[in-house]
């Protein structure tokens, strides 16, 4: 039952909320006050974490996704980060873009660590793409045009 309390600080944590108190009993050894997947850097301007995935390898780091976004709009121009880390979340990596499509905004990134099959230990990670200032509301059915929501897969 550790995952989803895991799962829900980092969501808290990634939109700016605060996380509610959790029973000793499901606590795990990972420090609220200490897990911090993303963060703006010193200097620069306060970036925009949203819509976070967290996966766990067999015997990898923890990858956490999200979209970057300038503003808290859903329709800009996200792009796609990853923050990892090898001490089971008591420090993070630096966010790093993984996906920007000029042009585009890329959504609800959904992370999944493949375990059998011919592509074991694989990290796939879904989302859909938008055209900038898009969303669901505007886009147009097809699977051609200048107004179609994409999903794409990358691993």
């Amino acid at each position: 039952m550790r995952a989803p309390v895991l799962i829900l600080v980092l969501f808290l944590q990634a939109s700016g909320a605060q996380a509610p108190p959790t029973p000793a009993s499901a606590q795990s050894p990972l420090s609220i006050a200490q897990s911090r997947p993303f963060m703006s850097r010193a200097g620069e301007a306060p970036a925009q974490f949203r819509i976070p995935s967290l996966v766990a390898a067999d015997r990898g780091p923890l990858l956490a996704f999200a979209e970057l976004r300038p503003t808290l709009a859903d329709n800009g121009t996200n792009d796609l980060v990853v923050s990892t880390s090898t001490d089971a979340g008591a420090t993070w990596s630096t966010a790093r873009v993984i996906a920007d499509l000029p042009g585009r905004s890329l959504n609800n990134p959904c992370a999944v660590h493949v375990t059998r099959g011919r592509h074991t230990g694989r990290t796939l990670l879904i989302f859909q793409s938008f055209p900038t200032g898009c969303g669901e509301a505007c886009v147009e059915p097809g699977i051609t045009g200048e107004r179609i929501c994409q999903t794409l897969l990358i691993h």
